[in-house]
């Protein structure tokens, strides 16, 4: 664990649950090391999806993008298993939700994937439909294949101190985001208005494939400061979207007033899962803060990971009877949800939407099939899929 690289996925040992959860928290600790360049942190440098999965093709190398521009930050809607509208891969749950901080303003998510990702898609091609629509359904995602989702809070907006002393608390970046208008139509970003802010991290969705597990790892980390959990909400905290017991319902999204902070806590801590599923998060937690003590990653927490037995990727939306144990095929944390990522669908796990099922994508309003495939447990490639596939219906 002391050592900041990414641990080898074809060298991983599936002994027990033990070592899924140390893989996770290794790979986190790597992620948010110093590139050897001195250029920002590693997962600073995995490419952005809309620099791989575009009509066209990419068009430079990995990682796409200029090291030194800005992350692409997006403010989005909710997904449901159902129904997933193709820019929306970001906040579970149904509708029009978005998150919205206890200062009213709401939370941008940033996306990377990593060369190995970048290089299943250059080397089928994937970028054009025909390869897609031809691609074998077993078709997995090689080993070592990352790929991460961030959530971030504004911090400093136009010169604005929205959080008092964010970089002692938080990992902050400069970059550029697009303001948020809440219409009658719903949420949407006013592209054509570009502001400087400084964004503080919140939480890191951190997936990864292993030597006998393409279904991936899927493990979550939060900041500490995020919100309680629900069995504790006198825990004391500057809570970022937690804001009192007697306020608003808990973990409900204000349909009639979208503007209004959410009160989040936490439905299931560590995703519950076994007795030695919870240990094992615990111990691993304690010792990551040792190992990151005297920085802004101490305050950060490792929260949890579900993942499968060998070799088995679930083809629907799992049920899971029983949270506090293993189920069937499925291992680790049953109920993982992320409070800044699944806010308000804390009640399913990753694999509720990230499976090799048929995906029925939202476009333009129309619901649009995705056959079922390997590639569909990551919904930058499904997504992708539906689009193109709506693109070519309306070419004559």
């Amino acid at each position: 664990m002391t050592s900041p690289s990414q641990p080898l996925g074809e060298k991983f040992e599936s002994l027990d649950n033990c070592e899924f959860h140390q893989w996770a928290v290794q790979t986190f600790l790597w992620l948010t090391h110093e590139n050897p360049d001195g250029k920002g942190l590693v997962f600073e440098s995995f490419a952005d999806p809309s620099s791989l999965l575009t009509h066209e093709g990419p068009k430079t190398g990995y990682p796409g993008r200029d090291p030194n521009t800005p992350l692409v930050m997006l403010a989005r809607k909710a997904k449901d298993s159902a129904t997933v509208d193709s820019g929306n891969i970001f906040q579970a749950g149904p509708g029009e939700e978005i998150l919205v901080d206890g200062n009213g303003q709401v939370v941008y998510y940033s996306n990377h994937l990593n060369e190995e990702f970048w290089k299943l898609v250059t080397d089928k091609e994937l970028w054009k439909l025909d390869k897609l629509e031809n691609i074998t359904p077993c078709l997995n995602f090689k080993v070592n294949t990352l790929e991460l989702k961030a959530a971030w809070r504004v911090a400093e907006l136009d010169g604005e101190t929205l959080i008092p002393r964010a970089k002692d608390r938080f990992y902050v970046i400069d970059t550029e985001i697009h303001p948020v208008i809440f219409t009658e139509h719903g949420v949407v970003e006013d592209s054509t208005v570009t502001k400087k802010a400084k964004m503080a991290l919140v939480s890191l969705h951190v997936v990864g494939v292993v030597r006998d597990h393409p279904e991936f790892i899927w493990a979550t980390f939060e900041h500490n400061e995020n919100a309680p959990d629900c069995g504790n909400l006198d825990a004391p905290g500057d809570w970022s979207f937690y804001h009192g017991a007697d306020n608003t319902a808990f973990n409900e999204f204000n349909g009639t007033n979208p503007r209004e902070p959410a009160n989040v806590c936490r439905s299931n801590p560590m995703g519950r899962g076994k007795p030695d599923n919870t240990k094992n998060i615990t111990i691993l937690d304690t010792r990551m803060g040792e190992e990151t003590k005297g920085t802004v990653w101490a305050n950060y927490r490792y929260m949890g990971a579900i993942w499968t037995t060998d070799d088995f990727i679930p083809d629907d939306n799992p049920v899971i009877d029983n949270l506090d144990a293993d189920n069937g095929d499925f291992r680790g944390s049953m109920a993982l949800a992320n409070t800044a990522m699944e806010t308000f669908k804390q009640d399913e796990n990753c694999f509720t939407c990230h499976n090799a099922g048929a995906e029925y994508v939202t476009v333009d309003g129309k619901a649009v099939r995705v056959g079922p495939k390997h590639l569909n447990l990551s919904h930058f490639v499904v997504n992708y899929h539906a689009v193109e596939l709506a693109r070519a219906a309306k070419i004559p």
